[in-house]
């Protein structure tokens, strides 16, 4: 029998407040919720959390809501027994504007550096979404992170460019066999075969992309 959103986060909650040895009282108290609603999610009897329930929780934890109720895994750098990731986990990379990206020697000169848990090389970048043209997916404001080094894999998004002298786009990369097609962002409009493949260039794998309503991680 599958297990419900309340059964998973129940254990997963469960096991966190084992770790720090708190009780239901005292996770209730430091999370700022009521204890009679804490009960009935331990004991998987919440049939649907409220966000209001699970977002103090998380925050608590210093987890995502995703990793709280267990639709993705714990983060593998996590302390045990702490609400923090291991300090040398964090890494920087420059936050770049859109014209300068592809300019390797303009990483070592930007002024801005943005921090990640993800294990990248020294080829990434940091990009800002400035508008809505990415908008339901990547709303404006969205920091995307990418890494030069990683090779592409069906599903990914990439910054690419059909030619030498095409403008470096943004878009979703789909291979089914031999065929490669790149689909953009905007629902409205279909991918595009690439007939020239040998004329493909990738600029960067989008490894981490994240604002209050984002959270992408490439798998």
């Amino acid at each position: 029998m599958p297990q419900t959103v309340s059964t998973k986060a129940g254990k997963i909650l469960k096991h966190l407040m084992e770790e720090q040895k708190l009780t239901t009282s005292e996770l209730a108290r430091l999370a700022s919720i009521e204890q009679s609603t804490l009960h009935r999610l331990l004991a998987g009897k919440s049939a649907s959390p409220k966000l209001e329930t699970i977002l103090p929780l998380a925050d608590y934890f210093g987890i995502t809501i995703d990793q709280l109720i267990g639709k993705e895994s714990l983060p593998s750098n996590r302390e045990p027994g702490t609400r923090k990731v291991a300090e040398q986990a964090f890494q920087e990379v420059p936050l770049l504007n859109w014209k300068e990206f592809s300019n390797i020697e303009s990483y070592s000169s930007a002024t801005k550096y943005i921090k990640t848990c993800e294990a990248v090389s020294k080829e990434s970048f940091a990009l800002e979404v400035q508008d809505s043209s990415m908008h339901p997916r990547f709303p404006e404001g969205t920091i995307l992170i990418f890494d030069s080094e990683i090779k592409p894999e069906n599903n990914d998004f990439v910054l690419v460019a059909l030619s030498s002298n095409d403008e470096i786009t943004f878009k979703q990369l789909r291979i089914d066999g031999n065929d490669i097609y790149l689909k953009p962002l905007n629902p409205d409009f279909k991918p595009k075969e690439v007939e020239k493949k040998n004329d493909l260039k990738f600029f960067g794998t989008l490894v981490e992309a994240r604002t209050a309503r984002t959270n992408y991680k490439k798998t």
